[in-house]
């Protein structure tokens, strides 16, 4: 033990899915949750891990995490408190419309992220020691994607748990602090009236202190959350709630902007940050890091340790689970694949890593109608072309500057989403598809991608042009056409 104090780490693993109004499919990758926590498992620490009969039922968490030092402890969600108080609120949300949100759309969510807390004040009473809350999903999911591999190389690590534990030691408790971070306009107005103060967001990724603390911080959140529910009409996340908890008590803040600069508090708390190197889209001024010994157990599991949308992450559209489906047979030759829509600012290059680590033969010919320049991952193997999608002329000068007719194995319109652009690239690209490739719609469910109207003009086009129209799949999202 550092120092000879005991030191507890505490996490959950829960299986969760979104409400049915939304659609189901599953929030978040349960693989990358396991993923991670067993990257931060070490001899020296205590570990507790709350979960559900259900999650245990159809997981092999117990055999997974069959250690001395790590306790499974099971908590049923659907508490007396949610039920009763929290509930109502997310019924009358999703009845006013509102299934966009995860808070308000995943099954418990709000109960989940609120047992942080509760977890913690469990934990740390009738014990004498350091109580730290990480995140499951803690840099499986978070940074920025240009940070995500280095984070992750030096986070998941022995030093990493240390430091933290030692700025406890140093400041008795501690956490992450984004001061740049939007959020909902009405409500942080409400929140700031409520204490006087300018409310910045606190994740629950990372926090903890002396357990003796813990209990007197947080014994009374939910009174906190009564306030804020009495004010506003509906409940807040974790985040404001712990920063109303913690923002006029001596904690120690490890700091950053908005959600793409969260590995600079990472940074600090290893003792790493450099005001004069540090920039946040890039590390070029660190050590470099990759992924070559990833353990991949699936597609999803990938797509979200890049940080794509493919995943989990951003909506949990789970796209990859498909293109494991079908994209396999490609995975040991050379497949020639086009994407339309290339650049994200959410997560730049994510999509090109994530097919690179799949096809590492594969031919990758990108098209956008932004500048892609600034993507530099693995250029000698990528090619991006700058051009309409709403454009036919564009389209064909692509294929005939790729010699790409009659030539493409799969492709992916991750473009506009627009009804009117989806069909002009469909009716270019989709003819040049090799026999047995597939074509792929991303997002169909978006509002200007107009699904009904989308699907029935495919549908014809297909007809008119001699496929076959068995060949077409659509989950409600994707949209999967075989040729």
């Amino acid at each position: 033990m550092t120092n000879g104090i005991k030191n507890k780490i505490i996490t959950s693993a829960y299986l969760l899915n979104y409400i049915p109004e939304r659609g189901g499919g599953t929030y978040k990758s349960f693989d990358l949750l396991v993923y991670t926590i067993k990257q931060i498992i070490f001899d020296d620490f205590e570990y507790v891990i709350y979960t559900n009969r259900e999650t245990l039922d159809k997981t092999d968490l117990l055999n997974i995490f069959n250690h001395e030092n790590v306790t499974i402890k099971t908590k049923e969600l659907n508490s007396e408190y949610y039920t009763n108080t929290l509930l109502p609120y997310k019924n009358k949300r999703v009845s006013e419309g509102e299934i966009w949100d995860r808070i308000h759309s995943v099954e418990n969510y709000i109960e989940v992220i609120l047992n942080k807390i509760e977890y913690l004040l469990l934990e740390s009473r009738n014990f004498d020691g350091n109580v730290l809350w990480i995140d499951s999903g803690l840099l499986g999911t978070s940074c920025s994607n240009s940070w995500r591999d280095y984070m992750r190389k030096i986070c998941h690590t022995e030093d990493f748990i240390r430091k933290i534990f030692d700025k406890i030691n140093d400041n008795d408790f501690i956490a992450l602090k984004g001061n740049d971070i939007l959020f909902n306009g009405v409500l942080k107005n409400q929140l700031n009236s409520m204490i006087g103060n300018d409310v910045k967001i606190i994740p629950g990724a990372l926090f903890g202190g002396l357990s003796n603390l813990v209990v007197k911080y947080f014994s009374e959140y939910k009174s906190k959350m009564a306030e804020i529910i009495s004010v506003h009409g509906s409940y807040s996340s974790e985040q404001e709630l712990l920063y109303l908890l913690l923002w006029d008590k001596p904690v120690k803040f490890f700091e950053f902007g908005d959600w793409d600069d969260l590995q600079r508090g990472l940074l600090q708390i290893m003792d790493l940050y450099d005001e004069n190197k540090y920039d946040k889209s890039s590390i070029y001024e660190y050590i470099k890091s990759d992924n070559e010994n990833l353990e991949i157990t699936s597609w999803v599991q990938l797509a979200d340790i890049y940080g794509s949308d493919k995943g989990t992450l951003h909506e949990a559209h789970k796209y990859a689970e498909i293109y494991e489906k079908y994209l396999s047979k490609f995975k040991n030759s050379s497949p020639v694949i086009v994407e339309i829509g290339v650049n994200d600012s959410r997560f730049p290059g994510a999509c090109l890593k994530f097919w690179d680590k799949i096809f590492t033969n594969m031919q990758y010919f990108g098209f956008d109608i932004s500048d892609c320049s600034g993507l530099s991952y693995n250029k000698e193997k990528i090619k991006i072309f700058r051009g309409d999608q709403s454009k036919k002329e564009d389209l064909f000068k692509f294929l005939d500057l790729n010699s790409l007719h009659n030539n493409l194995d799969f492709v992916i319109d991750d473009g506009s989403h627009q009804s009117e652009h989806i069909i002009t690239t469909f009716e270019v690209l989709y003819p040049n598809l090799k026999k047995d490739g597939v074509y792929f719609v991303e997002s169909l469910h978006a509002t200007w991608a107009e699904r009904d109207k989308t699907l029935q003009l495919i549908g014809n086009f297909i007809e008119n042009h001699g496929y076959d129209t068995k060949n077409l799949y659509c989950d409600g999202k994707l949209l999967v056409i075989k040729k």
